[in-house]
């Protein structure tokens, strides 16, 4: 890996980042060997950032619910935690797919962006959570994505929530290890 000017860490390492990955709907049978993949990472990254993994319940496909019904409900549940966030980033299958270093560079502007969060009146103390959201089997209402300061493509492929979790937790992980230029990412 060549050298790169890289950012201030001050920041990623001072006061540890609180980054919560919330999921719309849970988990279905058969993916319990993904939770290893899962413990393993958030452990991985606890130099780095407080991980918490969160579940709001979803809206079951259903005849009687129509799909745009379905998705203004599952934002209604997001809400309250939206309202709370410095930077929302929106994993949606049309948003950005980035470069692990891109991801990195991208990591540190959210950093940024909770500790000093827009229009959220925060002053000291410890900085408002970054947080992704994994959209139900509808994906993700229009008005979550609106107000996302991101859309992060992992893939044009669709995947289930428990993998989608390990995908991040590990990209996370690679991006803080890109930024404190130690070993583990292969360019």
């Amino acid at each position: 890996m060549e050298s790169k000017t890289l950012p201030n860490l001050g920041t990623l390492r001072g006061m540890a980042p609180l980054i919560q990955i919330i999921s719309v709907g849970k988990a279905k049978r058969g993916f319990d060997y993904l939770k290893t993949g899962e413990a393993d990472y958030t452990k991985r990254l606890k130099p780095y950032a407080t991980v918490q993994l969160l579940e709001v319940a979803d809206c079951p496909p259903s005849p009687t619910l129509p799909e745009k019904k379905a998705l203004e409900i599952e934002a209604e549940r997001l809400a309250p935690y939206l309202q709370s966030a410095g930077c929302v980033v929106a994993l949606a299958i049309d948003g950005k797919a980035w470069t692990s270093e891109q991801l990195a560079q991208q990591l540190t502007h959210w950093v940024d962006c909770a500790a000093n969060p827009p229009n959220r009146g925060r002053t000291g103390g410890r900085p408002a959570p970054i947080i992704m959201v994994i959209g139900s089997a509808y994906g993700l209402a229009p008005s979550v994505v609106a107000q996302a300061s991101a859309a992060w493509s992992l893939s044009p492929l669709t995947f289930p929530h428990p993998l989608v979790k390990v995908l991040v937790l590990e990209q996370i992980y690679r991006a803080y290890k890109i930024l404190s230029n130690e070993p583990y990412h292969k360019a």
